[in-house]
């Protein structure tokens, strides 16, 4: 498959971003050095059918531009590269398990002053876990991320108000 850095790939790219192009633009617009390997590459892609060579009517020099099959070829590379990222995505998601919770042993002395720590987690059909233990509420979502096999959070609830209570993320 032709990848991000591919010559061929970059000239088309151009071509199709900045339309026809003379070979001394096309090394400007892509970087590609030195003269001959773009030369071989657009020559190439030439003889694929994927640009065709004209006259610039401003400078009368050689000059090339893309063709439908060139278009077609640049957006069958980009329709199958975004494939393949979903699927890696896809897969890691899939394949990434949920997190252990990081070692709490210091984290009930940072957290004593709030009352409540509530275990849930989006996708997931209720909460958990609400109360004011710390490493209860942190046992309980290691037991649900397992048994749910969905990462669960922990949120902290904090009083912002005479009754009225909003729950915040706790960052890990």
């Amino acid at each position: 498959m032709t990848t991000e850095k591919s010559p061929r790939r970059l000239i088309l790219q151009v071509l199709v971003k900045e339309g026809m192009r003379t070979t001394q633009e096309l090394i400007d617009d892509t970087g590609i050095t030195p003269h001959r390997r773009l030369v071989d590459n657009a020559s190439q892609a030439r003889k694929d059918g994927l640009i065709e060579s004209v006259r610039d009517d401003v400078t009368g020099l050689m000059a090339y531009k893309i063709t439908a099959k060139g278009r077609q070829r640049l957006a069958d590379i980009q329709a199958a590269e975004q494939q393949e990222t979903e699927q890696e995505t896809e897969q890691a998601t899939e394949s990434t398990p949920a997190e252990p919770a990081q070692d709490v042993e210091d984290e009930p002395k940072k957290w004593a002053g709030y009352e409540y720590f509530i275990v849930g987690g989006e996708g997931l059909e209720r909460v958990f876990y609400a109360g004011s233990d710390f490493e209860g509420a942190v046992r309980a979502a290691e037991y649900e991320a397992r048994a749910q096999g969905k990462n669960v959070v922990v949120y902290r609830a904090e009083v912002v108000g005479e009754a009225v209570l909003s729950a915040k993320f706790i960052l890990a």
